[in-house]
């Protein structure tokens, strides 16, 4: 029961403490970010492998243990699961999806912006757009063409 249950913790862990970069108010820096992005790197390989492994040692133990253990191993190898399936999912990018299809306006014809607004400016050859820091801290990202060339103006 023990190895099950480290096995489970270990991929809870790696597929949860990337997470941990999308919550509000949290401070980034540049060494968090890497970590974080190093732990998704390897949580995507790992948690599969420990999911496997809990399931394996489940399948030995299972009918050796009692109900409760059964209960309790069940669980335990739910979370292993749970942990493989998130591992491989972005949820960044499922919480904070890209925007794209801009409509483009002239500044006299263009109402939702106030002159108080910040907005990111970009230039690319002769093409100039502003991007609205409002609509960008909701999207985080613009998926964009500006003089042709693909651009991800982000936030």
């Amino acid at each position: 029961m023990i190895l099950l249950g480290a096995l489970a913790l270990l991929a809870a862990v790696f597929a949860f403490v990337p997470l941990y970069i999308v919550l509000p108010m949290t401070a980034h820096s540049a060494d968090l970010i890497d970590h974080v992005l190093s732990i998704r790197r390897i949580g995507t390989v790992a948690c599969p492998l420990f999911a496997a492994a809990a399931v394996a040692w489940f399948s030995l133990k299972w009918r050796a243990w009692s109900r409760w253990r059964r209960i309790a191993g069940s669980g335990l190898l739910l979370v292993a699961l749970a942990g493989a399936v998130l591992s491989r999912i972005n949820v960044v990018e499922k919480m904070f999806p890209p925007a794209d299809g801009a409509t483009l306006a002239s500044i006299a014809g263009f109402r939702d912006v106030a002159d108080s607004d910040m907005v990111i400016g970009v230039t690319l050859g002769s093409e100039t757009r502003a991007y609205p820091v409002r609509f960008l801290a909701h999207h985080h990202m613009w998926n964009d063409k500006l003089d042709g060339v693909p651009i991800l103006p982000n936030y």
